[in-house]
């Protein structure tokens, strides 16, 4: 049985930004899976589409979209 690799999501809308924090997460913690989106909505969308995420880096002024749940 295959040991499962830990999912991180990061969400940025900084194009610059987040592919830092791609190259930094897959370099201190090898061997994760690092999935990254621009917006809240792709944000829930990746949550809800599974497997679970072990870790969230959420930028904190990202625009919300006031008609997601």
């Amino acid at each position: 049985m295959s040991e499962q690799r830990r999912r991180v999501l990061v969400v940025e809308d900084d194009a610059g930004f987040t592919k830092i924090m791609k190259r930094k997460c897959e370099a201190a913690w090898g061997g994760l899976v690092v999935v990254c989106v621009r917006t809240a909505k792709a944000a829930f969308a990746a949550l809800q589409a599974g497997p679970a995420f072990d870790l969230a880096l959420v930028d904190l002024r990202i625009p919300f979209d006031r008609e997601l749940p």
